[in-house]
């Protein structure tokens, strides 16, 4: 078997998890809401934790439930798995049909280029959704960036790197507010305090997530649950720093 058809097989594998295991999830969703237990992530309820845009926003986004496809040699060590459900402010009643826009960085920590690392996709009618990226890298913000923001808070210039993330927008329906906001990765060396981005929200535990790792012949990949509750009202939660 040739590098093409090994790369072409893991794909096929992935693929089928991600065809799979969304009808197993579906069906945990109708015996948890049958039981009136809650879904959501922690045990308290409240609005997921909103944060910036960033500078690598943008408007048009293509539909896709596979994310960084042309930075496809990465996927056989680093492939990421992300799923969870988009609640009512109650944090109980999922909310179907909601869209959702993602953008984040390639493994090289680039978010220019042709790794397609942006789309949309849509929540089920369970509230559930899916998708397969690629663990993103982490990037140094440019000097002067971090020159402004350290004179603007009376400090020395640090270190320049942000931890690694994945960026989120997700459109508000049925009374809720859309919400910007981030995920980032427990463990990782450079959240909250140590995290170049003052004004992100990089501290709060509802944005980071503990990846669950597997590993085959056909190589590993990660899988992460990231449930988010959106508040009641009209308008956009975003961290305007």
């Amino acid at each position: 078997m040739n590098v093409g058809q090994f790369s072409s097989l893991f794909f096929l594998i992935l693929l089928i998890l991600l065809v799979l295991i969304p009808l197993n999830e579906s069906q945990r969703r109708a015996r948890g809401r049958r039981t009136g237990r809650r879904r959501s992530s922690g045990t308290r309820c409240r609005p997921t934790t909103a944060d910036i845009y960033g500078p690598y926003y943008r408007p048009s986004f293509p539909r896709l439930h596979r994310l960084c496809s042309r930075d496809a040699s990465r996927y056989r060590q680093h492939a990421l798995i992300v799923s969870g459900y988009v609640y009512e402010r109650n944090c109980r009643t999922p909310i179907p049909r909601v869209r959702l826009e993602i953008w984040q960085a390639d493994r090289r920590g680039k978010y220019e280029g042709s790794a397609r690392c942006r789309g949309f996709l849509q929540t089920n009618n369970n509230g559930y959704y899916r998708f397969l990226t690629v663990h993103p890298g982490k990037y140094q913000v440019s000097y002067a960036e971090a020159l402004r923001v350290a004179r603007m808070n009376n400090r020395p210039i640090g270190h320049r790197w942000r931890p690694a993330h994945i960026h989120f927008k997700v459109n508000g329906r049925r009374g809720h507010k859309s919400l910007v906001s981030q995920m980032y990765f427990a463990g990782d060396a450079h959240l909250g305090r140590n995290d170049t981005c003052i004004i992100c929200n990089s501290e709060h535990s509802d944005l980071v997530v503990r990846p669950r790792r597997s590993c085959r012949r056909s190589g590993c990949v990660s899988h992460v649950n990231f449930n988010i509750v959106l508040d009641r009202g009209n308008g956009l939660s975003i961290n305007r720093g």
